[in-house]
């Protein structure tokens, strides 16, 4: 599953041109693709924690 995820987003990454001028044509593709590739990112880390804090224990004192 890991590697599926990752040759998506390496592909979609590649594909679709990322620029920081946002009055580029392509700049909207450019953000949907962050958009989408950060999206699986929050969901592969909370998948990960399985309903486990953050933070536990790193601010107890």
């Amino acid at each position: 599953m890991a590697f599926a995820i990752g040759n998506f987003a390496w592909r979609i990454l590649n594909v679709f041109p990322i620029t920081r001028h946002l009055s580029a044509s392509y700049a909207p593709s450019g953000i949907f693709v962050i958009a989408v590739v950060a999206t699986l990112v929050i969901y592969g880390f909370r998948t990960t924690l399985e309903g486990r804090p953050v933070f536990k224990g790193l601010l107890d004192s």
